[in-house]
């Protein structure tokens, strides 16, 4: 596995679970935290419970390629597991 696969991974995992989704919402941009919101609203569910659920919808969902593209898009981020939380949550 390499570095980028392995934070990838630890993206997948730890922001599956609703608390550590939640706390991670802090570092993304506004325009995400309110889709969120909005998105969590809709379905009657807390903001991190919608969070963890999309994380959990990409993990199961995502190709090697959607992978491979969020490794992409999170290599070289200043905080890459909120740049591939935000990247998995604007295709929510």
């Amino acid at each position: 596995m390499t570095r980028q696969q392995a934070i990838v991974a630890d993206l997948l995992h730890a922001c599956a679970h609703p608390a550590v989704a939640g706390a991670a919402l802090f570092a993304l941009s506004g325009p995400t935290i309110e889709k969120a919101r909005v998105g969590a609203a809709l379905r009657r569910q807390s903001i991190g419970s919608f969070v963890a659920d999309e994380v959990d919808r990409f993990a199961r969902a995502a190709s090697a390629q959607d992978k491979a593209r969020l490794a992409r898009r999170m290599r070289g981020a200043p905080a890459p597991i909120a740049a591939g939380l935000e990247a998995i949550l604007e295709t929510s």
